[in-house]
């Protein structure tokens, strides 16, 4: 995926971190993953 600028930053970083995802858990809708060092992503369905 090729994104410009501040998006590919963006991306790089949410493949990373998602790669990285050792635990994941659901909080109520959200779905909340964590690497061992303890970085977090929340992602949440917005429609």
């Amino acid at each position: 995926m090729a994104c410009p600028g501040r998006r590919d930053t963006l991306a790089r970083q949410f493949s990373t971190l998602t790669r990285a995802a050792t635990h994941w858990r659901m909080e109520g809708t959200t779905l909340v993953l964590e690497t061992a060092d303890k970085k977090t992503v929340r992602l949440r369905q917005v429609f």
